[in-house]
């Protein structure tokens, strides 16, 4: 299975393991920063559509759910801009 590992900003990691054939390019990298008490979650426009997925838990049980904001296209680079006031929440990109 092929392991992904990476850094978020405040010295946070991820690492996980993704079941999905390893055929294919290795999903976009989501960089997250926060500005003026909003939240932007941005990845680059290469290797596809992608729809960015949220979930409060990483229960097995919490369901992914689309983020209904549009994401916005500048300089190859796609970026979703959300307010900081909801609770914690986990990010992935789905094909």
């Amino acid at each position: 299975l092929p392991i992904y590992a990476g850094q978020i900003a405040g010295g946070w990691s991820l690492n996980f393991v993704s079941s999905a054939a390893s055929c294919c390019d290795p999903p976009p990298r989501l960089s997250i920063t926060t500005d003026n008490g909003d939240v932007e979650i941005s990845w680059p426009a290469t290797g596809g559509a992608f729809v960015l997925e949220a979930k409060a838990s990483l229960d097995a049980g919490s369901p992914w759910a689309t983020v209904t904001t549009t994401p916005f296209l500048d300089n190859g680079v796609y970026t979703v801009t959300l307010p900081a006031t909801a609770p914690a929440r986990f990010f992935r990109l789905r094909r």
